[in-house]
């Protein structure tokens, strides 16, 4: 079983909100083919417990969506590879992060590999603490 985690964050990167995404090194091989995907086709379908992942490349958008049951990207071809080629840079770390500019409902999207595994909001579909 992989870890594949996204949620919203308030005052988490240096007081301002954040949307997280948490991932193990699974997890993190599960988000990049999703990426890949997405690119390639214009949108993206996963089905990952506890949520459904929908990617869609849209440009002009930079949005993140999440509710319990799902989480909703729409971001630019530019930003959907840009993503690739941080999140592949992990591939085979421990650890590590790197962030990523979006609109809503955050200015900052964390890519965490190894990271906050075990956090006590992660298992919160909406990172309630």
């Amino acid at each position: 079983m992989s870890v594949l985690r996204v949620v919203h964050l308030p005052d988490f990167y240096f007081g301002g909100d954040a949307v997280v995404v948490v991932m193990d090194a699974a997890g993190l091989a599960v988000l990049i083919a999703a990426l890949n995907q997405a690119l390639a086709h214009g949108d993206c379908r996963i089905e990952h417990h506890p949520r459904t992942l929908e990617v869609q490349v849209q440009d002009g958008a930079a949005d993140v969506g999440l509710d319990d049951a799902h989480v909703r990207w729409r971001i630019p071809h530019a930003t959907v590879a840009d993503m690739i080629a941080k999140l592949s840079a992990m591939n085979g770390v421990t650890s590590g992060h790197h962030y990523v500019d979006i609109a809503t409902p955050a200015r900052t999207l964390v890519l965490s590999v190894g990271e906050y595994l075990d956090a006590p909001w992660l298992n919160d579909p909406l990172g309630h603490p």
